[in-house]
């Protein structure tokens, strides 16, 4: 994989996380940094993956049952290393869903675009 073509969607998408979580609440420092550092930790296991999916040759149909259970994976795997590194669980999981809900939409728009 082309080294930007990987950079820069892990950028943009800890840069909607981050946006997202601090719009819901995530102001401080560590809380937003847990953010990012778990968006570096997740992002290219479902990259590598997803990859993989790319290149095999499921139909469409399967793709898309792949793609959605990996994303569930992914605001679970979140909320959980959220949830340990801030030390709290309230609303945490509603804020993984939502962050990762407005990245992938994002990743979807600027797919298009480009």
């Amino acid at each position: 994989m082309d080294f930007l073509y990987y950079l820069v969607p892990l950028l943009v998408t800890i840069a909607v996380e981050v946006a997202v979580a601090a719009l819901l609440g995530f102001r401080r420092r560590p809380e937003l940094t847990a953010v990012a550092l778990v968006t570096v930790f997740t992002f290219p296991i479902l990259s590598l993956i997803l990859a993989a999916f790319t290149l095999s040759d499921l139909d469409r149909g399967w793709y898309l049952a792949a793609l959605l259970a990996l994303e569930t994976a992914v605001v679970l795997a979140e909320w959980k290393l959220l949830a340990y590194a801030l030390r709290r669980e309230q609303r945490v999981l509603l804020i993984s869903a939502t962050m990762n809900a407005a990245s992938f939409l994002v990743g979807l728009f600027l797919l298009r675009m480009f």
